[in-house]
Order: structure tokens, then C-alpha cells, then sequence
């Protein structure tokens, strides 16, 4: 999956039809995505099911792209050109990644991974640290395991949805349109920033639906 989404993304024929309908006006966006997905489907029959994966597995991906970026902010060694490639590359990933996160497309899935490398290639992280990160990424966005006691696993229920319950209004009202699983990938990804324990997305996602429903009937 790696080597078709690295083939899909790093085609010269798709980057020049992606370039068009970024440049292109609102009302002739539609042409150029249907050119786009014409010309994918010439390249790589199988685009779509690999644009599939790589969105489903669009958490993960987001988390590694953090660890980058923090890991790119903490060399000293990069100069002001490549520090500036750094800054475009992290809001080329954001913005595709909420784009996604939106309104699926695939322009902005292909501009999210071409970011996601440039942002591996900057940070200068070597096979092993990556495959490390890749590891953390998913536990931090899987189901929590281990031996705890009961009265540790309350205290870090409490500490994660007081935490959740606080970041809401504002990642909602930054957010106005994001589904409740889009707002939940966020506050993951933020609390893998902030170092705050998060069990699984389902968890996030369920008291996300009790604060609204709570603010709905009040």
C-alpha cells in the first residue's frame, strides 16, 4: 500500500492536473476534479481503493505528521529556506487533512500525503524512529490494555473527559461543520500534543454526542 500511495502521489501527470484545479475559479472546479479522476483512473485503476486506505488510516497519518513536526522544530540545524519548506509543508497537511476531514476529495488527500512526506523528509527521522512512531500513533488512537486497577482506570477516565469537556466549545466552534467523529480525530490528536491519555476514537466521539445532546436540552 505504501509503494501504490508513494506512485500515486509522486505522479508528475496527477501533480499537474491537481495544480490545475487548486488554480482553477469555483466554477470550474467541477471540470477540473472530473479531469483529475479521469486521468487517475488512466495512471492507476486501483486509485480510489488506495485513497480509501490511506484516508481510513488518516488518524494515524495525522499523528505521525505531528511527531514530525515537532521533531522538525526541535533541530537547530535547518536553515531559514528549508525551515520555511517546514512551515508550508505543515499548513499544506492541515488544510488537506481538514478538507478531508470536511469534505472528502481527492485533491486534498493527494496535497495532505505530498505535505506528510516533505514533513518525514524534514524532520530527518530515520526507518526505525518512524516505524517507533507508527507504533505509538496507534496505541494512542487504539484501545487501552493493560492491568490497571479500577480506581486507576476512573482517575484517568476523569482526567481525560474533564479534559475533553474543556477543549470542546472551542475546537466545536473553530470546527461549526465537523462530524463529531472529524472533532474527536482533533481533540486526539491535540491530547497526543498535550500528552493527555485518550482511551479509543469511539469513547471521544460518545461524550462529544453527550455534551451536544446536554447543550441541546438545556
Amino acid at each position: 500500500m505504501t509503494e501504490k500511495l508513494r506512485a500515486l502521489t509522486e505522479s508528475p501527470e496527477l501533480q499537474a492536473f491537481m495544480e490545475r484545479f487548486e488554480a482553477a475559479p469555483p466554477h470550474e472546479r467541477k471540470a477540473a476534479l472530473a479531469a483529475f479522476v479521469e486521468k487517475a483512473h488512466a495512471l492507476h485503476p486501483d486509485w480510489r481503493e488506495t485513497e480509501e486506505a490511506a484516508r481510513n488510516d488518516g488518524r494515524i497519518v495525522r499523528a505521525l505528521a505531528i511527531h514530525c513536526v515537532l521533531a522538525i522544530r526541535a533541530r537547530s540545524d535547518l536553515d531559514e529556506i528549508e525551515r520555511f519548506e517546514a512551515k508550508t509543508a505543515e499548513v499544506d497537511f492541515i488544510t488537506g487533512f481538514d478538507q478531508i476531514a470536511a469534505s472528502p476529495t481527492a485533491p486534498a488527500a493527494f496535497q495532505m500525503m505530498l505535505a506528510f512526506y516533505e514533513l518525514i523528509r524534514l524532520a530527518g527521522l530515520d526507518p526505525d524512529e518512524m516505524k517507533e512512531l507508527r507504533r505509538q500513533a496507534k496505541s494512542a488512537h487504539g484501545r487501552p490494555g493493560g492491568d490497571a486497577s479500577a480506581e486507576t482506570r476512573r482517575k484517568k477516565a476523569e482526567r481525560w473527559q474533564t479534559w475533553v469537556t474543556a477543549q470542546e466549545p472551542a475546537m466545536r466552534g473553530k470546527h461549526p461543520k465537523f462530524s463529531q467523529e472529524a472533532l474527536a480525530d482533533k481533540l486526539i490528536d491535540l491530547a497526543l500534543i498535550e500528552k493527555v491519555p485518550v482511551p479509543d476514537r469511539s469513547a471521544v466521539v460518545k461524550l462529544l454526542s453527550a455534551l451536544k445532546r446536554g447543550k441541546l436540552s438545556n
